[in-house]
């Protein structure tokens, strides 16, 4: 048989009473209703992870290869805006970067 969990901690609530708090983390839950109760994830949700996770991905691989390619511009010609540039916009998508993987840790 398949536990009932918490929606909002996971904590197995079989063997509780149909209606009452999760012991654990206070959440309200109706067994027979389903409130409260964790349902599981739907494609739509595991696709929406997956797509917020490679977005966060692809800033990060972004941000560093104009980081290494104004360094790469700045040695090979001696240019400084070359670096200062690429420091500027690599440190930005890394900034960028950091911000979507926070929005996807708090959706979770």
């Amino acid at each position: 048989m398949k536990p009932t969990l918490c929606s909002k901690c996971r904590y197995d609530l079989s063997g509780l009473p149909g209606v009452g708090n999760c012991p654990e983390c206070g959440q309200r839950y109706w067994i027979t209703r389903g409130k409260g109760i964790y349902h599981g994830d739907s494609a739509e949700a595991r696709g929406g992870r997956i797509v917020r996770r490679l977005r966060t991905i692809i800033f990060l691989v972004l941000g560093m290869i104009v980081l290494v390619a104004g360094t790469i511009v700045q040695l090979a010609t001696k240019r400084q805006n070359a670096f200062l540039t690429g420091l500027g916009v690599g440190g930005l998508l890394l900034v960028v970067a950091y911000m979507s993987y926070a929005t996807e840790k708090e959706e979770e």
